[in-house]
């Protein structure tokens, strides 16, 4: 709902029916909102004109106790861990907090952690997703970066050839979209990375991605995706989006298109640097072309 004061409406999805009408939740704009992934809590992000961070169970529509928290910036975007959902990710353009919150008797204690990327440095968020514990940031600069989950401190930083668009966990391994249309498949090697976080980070001349101990590459696509008109993806891939059961992909353009592929399932001892996926195997179809208004975002 717009306006002064808007409220937000829940509904389940069979029987469709309203459950909830959040009230208070913002004076002006609420800028995000998001489900954890067992369903069982939303989390509204209100940008105008007070900067909060509200907290609902969704088993009782109400606020949870202690999980109002007043934030010190505005923020555009929420990201609630697939892990865990106490470990929330706040986004805007060029920053990046991490919230975490712990149970104590019969209330919750909120923490919003310091800002995670450096902010002496010109920089653009471009892309991020959870995996497991960590939270993984793209920026247009062509840069990754790897945060802890519990702090927000930087564990590893690396760089690409193009910058990541869009990103998503799979089951075989990270899935990116870069500029030109380019799908990237890449196994993460957890174990590599630091439990400290990085002292004196530097986003410039951080080591390729390909080289890292942290990624290798497992599967390349460099052919446009052809359309039913054979003319390939319009525009760039803007985001990228697992199915519930990471059996599929969702990817979205610049051009407002919205495309479907498969995504290849793990292979047992797979060679650091398999065989390019073909077409046929992703078996990419456009759902849906929405070329007045592009689609920014998707929610599965």
């Amino acid at each position: 709902e717009g306006g002064t004061s808007p409220r937000v409406f829940v509904y389940s999805v069979d029987p469709l029916q309203l459950l909830y009408t959040l009230s208070d939740v913002a004076e002006l704009e609420v800028a995000d909102m998001a489900f954890s992934r067992c369903g069982s809590r939303l989390y509204v992000l209100s940008r105008a004109t007070a900067k909060k961070l509200t907290v609902f169970s969704m088993a009782t529509g109400l606020r949870l106790n202690g999980c109002e928290l007043t934030l010190p910036m505005r923020f555009d975007k929420i990201s609630v861990s697939n892990c865990h959902k106490d470990h929330v990710a706040l986004i805007r353009n060029a920053s990046v907090r991490i919230v975490t919150f712990q149970k104590s008797f019969q209330t919750y204690i909120g923490r919003v952690h310091p800002a995670s990327l450096p902010t002496d440095v010109d920089l653009s968020i471009s892309a991020y997703a959870w995996s497991g514990f960590h939270f993984l940031v793209a920026t247009r600069q062509g840069n990754l970066c790897t945060l802890c989950g519990h702090t927000g401190v930087i564990l590893h930083v690396c760089h690409t050839e193009k910058p990541i668009t869009g990103m998503t966990v799979t089951l075989a391994g990270l899935l990116t979209s870069h500029v030109g249309s380019r799908l990237r498949l890449w196994a993460r090697n957890e174990q590599s990375l630091p439990r400290q976080g990085l002292v004196g980070v530097k986003l410039a001349g951080a080591p390729a991605m390909e080289s890292s101990k942290a990624y290798s590459l497992q599967q390349a696509i460099d052919t446009p995706l052809p359309g039913e008109d054979t003319l390939g993806v319009l525009g760039i891939v803007a985001h990228v989006q697992a199915t519930p059961d990471l059996g599929a992909a969702m990817l979205t353009t610049s051009e407002g298109e919205l495309w479907q592929v498969n995504l290849p399932e793990p292979e047992e001892d797979a060679e650091p640097r398999a065989p390019k996926v073909t077409l046929e195997s992703l078996q990419p179809r456009r759902c849906a072309w929405f070329h007045t208004q592009p689609v920014s975002d998707v929610i599965l």
